[in-house]
């Protein structure tokens, strides 16, 4: 929120597969003014902030491309009335990620966070999903599973739910006990994101 603030757009994701101390650990991705990525790693660099979790791997991050555009792309995706002269995006703007949640009785889905700007996760003591230090690939996960769905890369749609343990014969989408799930999930919203900026007088 402080880096939005500050530069009227939201941080471009890190690439959580640079290892530290690598040229462009813990930097934004872009070229000129222009965010190259929508997900990654929080860029604990650029932002001054603990590059891991608890668990010591990197907090996951996705972010809609019209919240990290720079202010002079102008691409607001609506047609806001006065155009925002230091923002890149407007009030008007809605992000492109959901959050959803299960019903524990029959698995059901419902969303508790729609068009957001940004989604932040760390993948909590299982690990599974996320980036570490030193780089690489993601840790495996089991396919299948809501912690899945929060661990790729294109994704846009992830869970956040109460956690559960490791049980045999899971079953996250049909009935049946729940997978394991640990993940620890923010969701950054556009009413509160939007709130800021008119504070800060970056918005309207």
């Amino acid at each position: 929120m402080g880096f939005a603030q500050a530069n009227g757009r939201l941080p471009c994701p890190a690439d959580g597969t640079v290892a530290v101390g690598v040229a462009g650990a813990g930097t934004e991705q872009v070229s000129g003014t222009v965010c190259t990525a929508a997900f990654g790693t929080v860029p604990w660099v650029t932002l001054g902030v603990p590059e891991t979790d608890g668990w010591n791997r990197r907090f996951s991050y996705w972010v809609s491309p019209v919240f990290s555009d720079a202010i002079s792309l102008n691409t607001f995706g609506c047609a806001p009335t006065p155009t925002p002269m230091q923002s890149s995006f407007a009030l008007c703007s809605l992000g492109t990620l959901t959050v959803n949640t299960r019903k524990e009785s029959d698995h059901s889905v419902t969303a508790v966070g729609l068009v957001l700007p940004a989604v932040i996760i760390s993948h909590g003591k299982n690990g599974f999903g996320a980036y570490t230090p030193g780089g690489g690939p993601r840790r495996a996960v089991p396919a299948g599973t809501d912690e899945a769905a929060n661990a790729t890369d294109a994704g846009t749609t992830f869970f956040s739910r109460t956690p559960t343990p490791s049980v045999s014969g899971c079953n996250d989408a049909a009935a049946g006990p729940f997978c394991e799930f640990d993940d620890i999930v923010m969701m950054i919203s556009s009413s509160a994101l939007i709130a800021r900026m008119v504070a800060a007088g970056r918005l309207p």
